[in-house]
């Protein structure tokens, strides 16, 4: 089965977003593919100055893309090797909308310097 999920492509803001959130939340999702939100990911972060930082990056984001993200948390363990040795963390930004709308996405591109792509992962 394939799933298909619209995907923000990371910029350097992002990527330290996300390697603030790989490194402090703490994620009840072991082998499966997990969207989450905002609130889900501020309530397993422990350290408060850390969820402050978090929730204002978060709504910045929001703010330029105009809708809401989602972040997508993939610890599908596919293989052999990945269940012996720790896989790391696969996590991106998504945008929440219905992806059988193009319409959207186009309007989307045109009017933020965002990126998008559709990615399909398997499950």
């Amino acid at each position: 089965m394939s799933r298909r999920y619209c995907v923000i492509k990371e910029n350097q803001k992002m990527r330290t977003l996300l390697s603030i959130i790989k490194s402090n939340y703490y994620s009840d999702n072991k082998d499966s593919l997990q969207e989450v939100n905002l609130e889900h990911v501020l309530n397993r972060i422990f350290n408060p100055d850390i969820r402050v930082l978090v929730r204002n990056a978060w709504k910045d984001l929001e703010t330029i893309a105009g809708q809401e993200i989602r972040l997508l948390e993939n610890n599908c363990k596919k293989n052999f090797i990945n269940r012996l040795y720790k896989k790391n963390k696969d996590m991106n930004f998504i945008i929440k909308t219905e992806l059988n709308d193009e319409t959207a996405v186009i309007n989307f591109n045109s009017t933020n310097n965002l990126k998008l792509e559709h990615k399909y992962i398997n499950i």
